[in-house]
């Protein structure tokens, strides 16, 4: 019976939180309405730009021209992919993911990071719109667990969790398993900063380097502190 009455006002929490859900999910639809058609302006303009050079490939223009015109289809294409990045990561900006979740039989995941918020980090007034586990089943109890997508209502509760993850779950363990928490951004962010962890271990021996790391910021990069206060911003 106590495990029904939970259940019961575990649904009308999520009721009651519905209207906000609704709202922020609004505000960011026409956030990416408006990226979308910015996004289609530029592919319009990108077109245009081909049949200009279709036309002068078919008047016979001279070399430079059609040079001069490849050069600028290819800058907006350049541009056009950076957009495209740039309108995954906001959409993803609300999202944490949590790895080394221990797969618990009939525990939802959404119950499994309320545990992780409120037992580990002290976190327990926190409204989460959706989570999931991606990636198929595992069948086996010793296989990696499948990481667990969160996105929270409030993104400065996101930042919050993010921020205190570190020195919160430093030796704590979540059924018998270390957690780490990190953000939710596109391949080639991730890539960027896998470069830039290879990087380093070699950039922090350098001489006049006090500290180095890679914060959790957009677009990726790495923060290099002289021995003389002075801060450098490595992008690439």
């Amino acid at each position: 019976m106590e495990q029904k009455l939970d259940f019961i006002m575990e649904q009308l929490n999520k009721l009651q939180s519905l209207p906000l859900q609704l709202e922020a999910m609004g505000t960011e639809i026409k956030s990416l309405k408006a990226a979308v058609m910015d996004m289609a302006e530029s592919v319009e303009f990108m077109e245009k730009e081909v049949d200009c050079v279709k036309q002068g490939i078919s008047k016979k223009a001279d070399k430079d021209e059609v040079e001069s015109l490849e050069a600028t289809v290819s800058n907006n294409n350049v541009i056009l992919l950076q957009r495209i990045e740039e309108l995954e990561n906001r959409s993803r900006r609300n999202n944490l993911i949590f790895h080394g979740v221990k797969e618990v039989p009939n525990q939802s995941a959404e119950k499994s990071i309320r545990e992780i918020l409120f037992t580990l980090m002290g976190a327990g007034n926190i409204d989460l719109e959706r989570v999931h586990r991606t990636g198929r089943p595992n069948e086996g109890t010793d296989l990696k667990p499948r990481p667990i997508h969160a996105r929270f209502m409030r993104g400065p509760d996101r930042d919050n969790i993010l921020r205190m993850a570190p020195s919160k779950l430093k030796g704590h363990f979540y059924h018998g398993a270390r957690v780490f928490i990190s953000d939710d951004v596109s391949v080639a962010v991730r890539e960027t900063r896998k470069s830039f962890r290879q990087r380093l271990p070699e950039i922090r021996r350098r001489p006049g380097v006090k500290h180095a790391y890679i914060p959790w910021s957009l677009p990726a990069c790495m923060i290099v502190i002289m021995e003389d206060g002075s801060m450098q911003k490595l992008t690439s």
